[in-house]
């Protein structure tokens, strides 16, 4: 461990947070492993000991979210959510009423079972709507998400930023948080917002039309897919130009043509197919389906290398096709194709890719899953649902597995109560009741421990344990003295309120390329010592910051939430921000009104 002194445990503190920062806003790495690698930056610099640098993951915020989804999982698997969903009374409604339902519907189960579980529950039902009522599911997707954000204002366990901020005043001394606390405030913010979306902001969303008249609007359009030509082609010896005659009514095209290993991508129409040629297309999935009914091409996978009559399964009736987006905790993050063996594993393939930020030139099966990516997946309905379960990807149309709530029901629900009352009436700790509630679902057979396991997000986790430290840090360093003086010196001789306004709006503009957990560890503390140094309570202050750690409307890289939606909806990455900036005006507007009503200083 190296040692400084104050000065220079500072310079390398705000070395790992300017890290981190430009990482995150990058993405090119994983949040985890970002915040893995400025943790041990901190650690190795003598910022922390090597002892404080692990006590994160032991903190409650990491347990509550841990048991939290573990539950979501176990009532999930009731089929009780499912239920209600196909119940919803949105057929044959305007769109504005149904934007307005799976919105509510959405916020309503946010806090709950965190926001991103609730995403991934409306987000398939969403998309399914937006087919039946052949139109853009744009005008649906970024109102969901945004309402997932809102739902995450209302619990301490909504969101990861309010454990964060309870967390912190505990460590100061303080009593922590309670379970509705947040919802003194965020109530009001999430009707205000919500009322916003339904009326006006759906409106201001671009759509995002398909350029072809035959194709649903839903569909995506720029999946990438690798056809072999068979030894035995009637195409061999043709041309492109032949090819395309042949498609007349297909619209695709040719990337590169990939020949002996080698990759042509300066492509005549006149340029001869050759036995065992490898085209890469890109097209949307119909057109896919198309040109491989019309021409004795195969999909490329791993298994075209094995001439197996078992393969020949591919063709019988009960093949089917399904779209699914990849999800934040899905465990083929940062994996390739090739190195997944999901075809041999599964008995399935990945027919095409299709990412939201750039052409996929590579071959497919070296392509690093990405958050967000749409995969067309093929095979049999049995081997393809299992493979999204275990891997956690999310099917872009409802599954609808199961109709009617199983037996199991009323017991997940009853621990589930439960636990939320015991933290509410300060029974247990919160992170003790949501762990006690997550052991009883197992262990009554709700859901299986393999299960549990497959639903934590588990990079979530590492980020607050890997980042909790930086707290401790910044207060210990003297860093987060000085950035508190620092912002009392700019509102200098200013009333409370003003000051928590250049908090709350300096929080909003961070939630937009930061996470919202590093939103929250950076300026909990700051926010305190801040409310020290004034004499007045803090609670305003870290209500303020919680606050702001779901209000990441502006862009699709602030919240995995608005990044999950952005390929199934088409988005562009301007798109974001012409409803979130008014939802970021009304949320700030709200809450400098209610925080100190509710929390006075």
């Amino acid at each position: 461990m190296i040692s400084l002194g104050e000065f220079g445990q500072q310079l390398i503190l705000f070395g790992a947070i300017f890290f981190a920062l430009v990482f995150w806003v990058w993405g090119k790495l994983r949040y985890d492993v970002v915040a893995l690698i400025a943790l041990a930056i901190i650690t190795i610099g003598g910022v922390i000991s090597f002892e404080t640098a692990f006590t994160g993951f032991s903190n409650p915020a990491v347990i509550i979210v841990v048991a939290v989804l573990v539950m979501s999982k176990g009532i999930k698997n009731t089929g009780f959510i499912n239920f209600l969903i196909n119940k919803l009374p949105i057929k044959g409604k305007p769109l504005w009423f149904q934007i307005a339902v799976l919105s509510f519907i959405t916020a309503l189960l946010a806090p709950f079972v965190y926001n991103i579980g609730a995403l991934a529950i409306t987000m398939p039902l969403a998309v399914s709507v937006a087919k039946k009522k052949k139109i853009s599911p744009a005008f649906y997707l970024i109102p969901i998400a945004f309402a997932a954000h809102l739902g995450g204002f209302i619990t301490i366990i909504g969101n990861a930023a309010n454990l964060i901020v309870s967390s912190f005043r505990v460590d100061f001394g303080m009593e922590p948080f309670g379970m509705f606390d947040f919802a003194h405030v965020g109530i009001w913010i999430s009707l205000a917002a919500l009322l916003f979306i339904i009326f006006i902001g759906w409106r201001l969303i671009p759509e995002r039309k398909e350029k072809k008249k035959k194709e649903e609007v839903s569909e995506i359009k720029t999946y990438t897919s690798e056809l072999i030509v068979p030894e035995s082609s009637d195409l061999i010896g043709k041309t492109l130009e032949d090819l395309k005659e042949k498609l007349v009514e297909e619209e695709f095209k040719i990337s590169a043509v990939i020949r002996d290993g080698k990759r042509m991508t300066e492509i005549e129409n006149t340029e001869m197919i050759l036995e065992k040629d490898i085209i890469m297309l890109k097209a949307d999935a119909e057109t896919i389906k198309q040109i491989l009914s019309l021409t004795d091409f195969k999909l490329k996978t791993p298994k075209e290398e094995l001439e197996e009559e078992g393969n020949e399964n591919k063709e019988d009736k009960d093949v089917k096709g399904v779209e699914a987006v990849v999800a934040p905790s899905s465990r083929i993050i940062g994996f390739t194709l090739e190195e997944m063996k999901i075809d041999f594993r599964y008995d399935i393939e990945v027919a095409a890719i299709s990412r939201h930020d750039q052409e996929i030139k590579e071959k497919l099966k070296s392509v690093e899953f990405k958050v967000g990516d749409v995969l067309l997946l093929r095979g049999n309905e049995e081997d393809i649902n299992e493979f999204m379960d275990n891997s956690n990807i999310l099917p872009l149309a409802d599954k609808d597995i199961r109709l009617t709530p199983s037996a199991s029901m009323a017991g997940a629900f009853l621990i589930f109560l439960i636990s939320v009352l015991f933290a509410t009436f300060n029974i247990l700790p919160i992170g003790m009741s949501f762990f006690l509630g997550a052991v009883a679902m197992v262990s009554v057979g709700i859901l299986s421990p393999k299960e549990a396991y497959e639903n934590i997000d588990w990079s979530i986790a590492v980020i607050l344990g890997a980042m909790i430290p930086f707290g401790e840090a910044l207060v210990t360093s003297g860093a987060a003295d000085l950035i508190s003086t620092g912002f009392l010196d700019l509102a200098s001789g200013a009333e409370p309120i003003t000051v928590l306004a250049l908090v709350l709006g300096f929080s909003i503009i961070m939630s937009d390329f930061v996470n919202n957990v590093g939103v929250a560890v950076l300026m909990a503390p700051i926010s305190i010592l801040i409310a020290q140094q004034m004499g007045v309570s803090p609670d305003p202050f870290l209500m303020a910051v919680a606050i702001a750690g779901s209000c990441a409307f502006l862009t699709p890289v602030g919240h995995q939430a608005n990044l999950l939606v952005m390929k199934p909806g088409g988005y562009e990455f301007t798109d974001y921000w012409k409803a979130g900036i008014f939802l970021d005006i009304i949320i700030f507007a709200v809450s400098i009104v209610l925080l100190p009503v509710m929390w006075p200083f």
